[in-house]
């Protein structure tokens, strides 16, 4: 099989990721105007949280794994061995999934402690009722994520990309036609994952092979699983951390770090490319010059991205929540939340690949070391913020910030000992850019703020004002672009 350049798979990545954010922003869209900054949306997003920690996270955790599997397998005996290996792989992952649920189900009355903690008796009881409605979605995510994992190791990557469009589209539609409590919302994306599967396993049937006696590694797969969910686990300490201090926030406060929280993750996922650098980065020939080169074109997205993100947050949360329930009050703590949250998007672009490349790697010391440091700065920010100052959602928001910055700053370290070092020219493009996303922010604030009319208007002035100056700075930089580029198609 011809593997496609790189480049082009980032480029297909781009494209869907696209689309699919645009669909995500519709749903989010839907939510807040249904529900608006609510209680039951209070409820919503711990469970969510809870979700994130535990099955998503274990969705992560399994992907990796299959892919570092599957490539060993591919490298001994052949990508023949790996088709012949999804239908195995796959309904492995349903047993996992079934496993997991059942022991997640019989840990959460203790799993939930910390999420729920300023929570009162009755609220603890309703947010117990609403997990229930939580199961279907959880069952699916696992099984989800293995098929996702069998194709990209054979570098299908536009069949997982369009299944991850069908997830936003089916659980925006179904949203939409049945929104009568906040339960609707998990039932909605139970929809999504179920179209989506049956759309992976028709591509996986597609490339799988028959014959060959190839099963599934159990004891491999438990023994890389074990030690990946044990440095995993003290990354949950974190959340925990983090969570502790969400359950003491006002009424509303938390839904809007939820919201914003998964507005700047759309972000980072679209600038990612659903991390479609995992397999290529995982041989480590040439590594360190494509991770280079990945994290430089990185920081010049995500940067110029959060830039006008976070100069137009206020005209942006006008225009996403206006409609519904979301009053003026809501969509300016959305506004100044977004506005912090900005601060964060380029350094988990940067940090991101690297833990991923570590993961992969079955290397998971440095990610310990990251989880304890942002367990323990969690906690005592939280106290000086939260417990100590009481600023509510914008110092929970600040927290965030700070511990992002000092990951980014220790997987800065550990790029370096990949190979990842940049040339003195592409130190001076990075200053450049940084200098013209400045330039173009400052125009775009007063083109914004100058032109009286509805908030669409003025988004789209300021954005044509910013899109103008970096267009212009991207056409003097030209040549170093292309070359940043085309490094990267090898």
């Amino acid at each position: 099989m011809e593997r496609k350049p790189f480049f082009s798979i980032l480029i297909s990545a781009g494209g869907v990721a696209i689309l699919s954010q645009a669909v995500a922003m519709v749903r989010q869209i839907l939510i807040v105007s249904y529900y608006g900054l609510s209680r039951d949306l209070d409820f919503y997003t711990t469970l969510f949280a809870i979700m994130s920690v535990s099955v998503l996270s274990l969705a992560n955790i399994l992907e990796s794994n299959f892919i570092g599997l599957l490539s060993e397998l591919k490298a001994e005996e052949g990508e023949n061995a790996v088709r012949g290996s999804f239908v195995p792989y796959s309904g492995a992952s349903v047993l996992f999934s079934v496993l997991v649920i059942t022991l997640l189900v019989a840990a959460f009355p203790v799993l939930s402690l910390p999420f729920t903690a300023g929570f009162a008796a009755g609220e603890r009881a309703s947010l117990t009722h609403l997990g229930l409605y939580f199961l279907p979605w959880a069952l699916l995510i696992l099984p989800f994520a293995a098929l996702g994992a069998c194709l990209k190791s054979i570098w299908c990557y536009r069949e997982v990309f369009l299944a991850e469009l069908v997830v936003a589209l089916a659980s925006t539609a179904a949203i939409y036609f049945r929104h009568h409590a906040v339960s609707d919302i998990a039932l909605g994306y139970a929809f999504g994952y179920t179209m989506a599967i049956l759309f992976l396993l028709w591509a996986m049937l597609r490339q799988s092979r028959a014959g060959g006696d190839f099963g599934f590694p159990w004891r491999q797969f438990f023994s890389r699983f074990v030690r990946h969910f044990g440095s995993n686990q003290i990354g949950i300490l974190q959340t925990m951390a983090e969570r502790f201090w969400f359950s003491h926030l006002p009424a509303g406060n938390i839904a809007a770090l939820g919201i914003v929280q998964q507005l700047t993750m759309s972000l980072t996922g679209l600038i990612s490319f659903r991390d479609a650098y995992v397999v290529p980065l995982a041989d480590e020939a040439g590594r360190g010059p494509k991770l280079t080169r990945l994290l430089t074109g990185m920081f010049l997205l995500a940067t110029g991205g959060a830039t006008f993100v976070a100069i137009a947050a206020l005209p942006i949360s006008e225009l996403l929540y206006q409609y519904g329930k979301a009053g003026e009050a809501d969509i300016a703590l959305i506004a100044l939340l977004l506005q912090i949250g900005m601060t964060s998007v380029t350094m988990v672009a940067i940090a991101t690949p690297v833990w991923r490349i570590q993961q992969v790697g079955a290397h998971y010391r440095p990610l310990v070391a990251v989880y304890v440091i942002s367990a323990v700065l969690t906690f005592v920010l939280g106290a000086i913020f939260i417990g100590r100052l009481h600023m509510d959602a914008i110092g929970m928001a600040l927290v965030n910030a700070i511990n992002t910055l000092i990951a980014c700053l220790i997987a800065m370290y550990f790029a370096s000992r990949l190979g990842a070092r940049p040339t003195g020219a592409q130190w001076r493009l990075l200053a450049c850019s940084l200098v013209s996303f400045a330039v173009a922010g400052t125009f775009a604030f007063f083109a914004m703020n100058t032109v009286q009319g509805p908030v669409i208007l003025r988004l789209a002035i300021g954005g044509s004002a910013y899109s103008l100056v970096v267009a212009a700075y991207g056409f003097l930089q030209y040549r170093q672009l292309r070359g940043l580029i085309s490094g990267a198609t090898g």
